[in-house]
């Protein structure tokens, strides 16, 4: 019986204390005990009939509508489960300024094919257009890719309610994450004005200066706007978590 009771009170730990939910408690707590006396009656060991009716439980999510409509029949986010959130949005976090990045970087790829087709001796611009087109391919994949694999989760995420450890959690993460954030903007800013020299550093380059310049460029405002699109991303997640 114990055992029953541990299972009604990890049902019940992440709701709220209001009074519809005491009594939707309170009337599961009494089936709960029925159920159990009913397959004890029948022969079955204390175990046996325990297990039974763990299994025969319905979830919080269907309990609690029929007592307070107010609730959404959604479960409690517990910090086993913000936790796995986290980690799945920090590889969406990557896909997406790897996408973002490769978006931005297409451009650049342009002046660095029409110099390899200049000196490879064929025609630059259809070596050009393939390279544009192909990293602009690449990033719009690779963004839809990690999207599409992140949205069920997130939206999981949005509907459900969140407990209160798992908010202390989320501000404990979002505080100590606030170096981290301010290194990766300060990086990514730090990254658009070393853009600016990059071109003017390539120039006495000999024969494919400008070209080379030109690509550094866009490569550098690419990463720039990676690092801050990942810790952006990562940054919202916990504070998501705290509403």
């Amino acid at each position: 019986m114990d055992t029953v009771e541990h299972h009604l009170e990890t049902l019940f730990a992440n709701e709220p204390e209001t009074p519809a939910v005491a009594q939707a408690k309170r009337e599961a707590a009494d089936r709960l005990n029925q159920l159990f006396n009913d397959w004890t009656d029948n022969g079955a060991t204390p175990s046996a009939a325990a297990s039974e009716v763990i299994a025969h439980t319905p979830t919080i999510a269907s309990i609690l509508p029929h007592y307070d409509p107010a609730v959404r029949p959604v479960t409690g986010l517990d910090v086993p489960t913000v936790s796995a959130y986290w980690q799945r949005r920090a590889v969406y976090a990557r896909g997406l300024a790897t996408g973002v990045g490769l978006i931005i970087m297409a451009t650049g790829v342009v002046p660095a094919m029409m110099a390899l087709g200049a000196r490879l001796g064929i025609h630059a611009e259809g070596l050009s257009a393939i390279g544009f087109f192909g990293t602009l391919a690449a990033g719009i994949v690779t963004i839809v890719r990690h999207r599409s694999l992140f949205a069920p989760l997130e939206r999981k995420v949005r509907r459900a309610r969140v407990s209160l450890a798992a908010k202390k959690l989320a501000r404990r993460r979002l505080a100590s994450y606030r170096v981290p954030f301010t290194y990766a903007l300060c990086g990514g800013i730090s990254l658009f004005f070393l853009s600016l020299i990059v071109p003017m550093l390539c120039s006495s380059v000999p024969r494919v200066g400008d070209e080379l310049g030109g690509t550094l460029l866009f490569a550098c405002v690419a990463l720039g706007v990676g690092l801050i699109v990942y810790a952006s991303t990562i940054r919202h997640g916990y504070q998501h978590l705290m509403r």
